[in-house]
């Protein structure tokens, strides 16, 4: 077969071609569409062979059938559905491209709707960590004290301050010192004269009846 029998016989020659080479996909048939040159590249890269060999399987071929009578009807069919299966790829092409573009919409969606979580999570610790701390103050014997005691927290706190007034050298320390009690929990605030004597209340008060802790928020004067 030579070039002008490919060239004019295009529509015959792509039948054959379809039977007789498997490997040719109908995007290669295509872009041949009756060129001799492209014909003898697709052979080349499909099927490994040099020019020569293509060129020469090529020659070989019996084309009487596309050389004989011209089947005007047949040609027409042909025609229609060459331009059928290029229709369908052009719509499949179509289908995909669509496709790939509400995926990547879902994707940027599900991107941003996860974002702004994060930004918002991001901004809180950003300004969890530049906050002013809470200062806390602990009550001194001159500030009023909102320690509601119960029966057994006042009879602890009664028996404390007696044992204290039974010392000497701690009668005029009571002065500025307030004992309270809760649940159990004694807190001794005020001043006292020396860190001794704020020692010494501290540990009467741990070995006194009922008491499980002692805050010591005395201050030395």
């Amino acid at each position: 077969m030579n070039r002008d029998v490919l060239e004019t016989n295009w529509v015959q020659v792509r039948e054959i071609l379809r039977e007789k080479f498997s490997n040719l996909s109908e995007d290669d048939i295509r872009q041949i569409n009756g060129r001799y040159d492209q014909l003898v590249a697709k052979l080349q890269q499909k099927y490994g062979y040099s020019k020569e060999e293509a060129e020469e399987r090529i020659r070989s071929w019996n084309f009487d059938r596309i050389t004989g009578p011209r089947d005007a009807t047949r040609d027409e069919k042909l025609r229609r559905e060459d331009a059928n299966t290029i229709r369908r790829e052009d719509t499949a092409r179509r289908e995909d491209r669509v496709r790939r573009e509400e995926d990547n919409s879902t994707l940027f969606k599900w991107l941003l709707g996860l974002g702004i979580p994060l930004l918002l999570l991001a901004t809180y610790f950003l300004s969890s960590g530049t906050r002013t701390p809470e200062v806390t103050r602990t009550p001194t014997a001159t500030q009023e004290q909102f320690v509601v005691e119960t029966p057994a927290d006042r009879a602890i706190s009664s028996s404390l301050r007696n044992a204290f007034l039974s010392q000497p050298n701690l009668a005029s320390e009571l002065q500025t010192v307030q004992i309270t009690t809760h649940n159990g929990v004694v807190t001794l605030s005020g001043s006292v004269s020396s860190r001794e004597i704020s020692d010494f209340m501290t540990t009467s008060a741990q070995n006194a009846s009922g008491v499980n802790q002692v805050i010591n928020n005395l201050q030395i004067r």
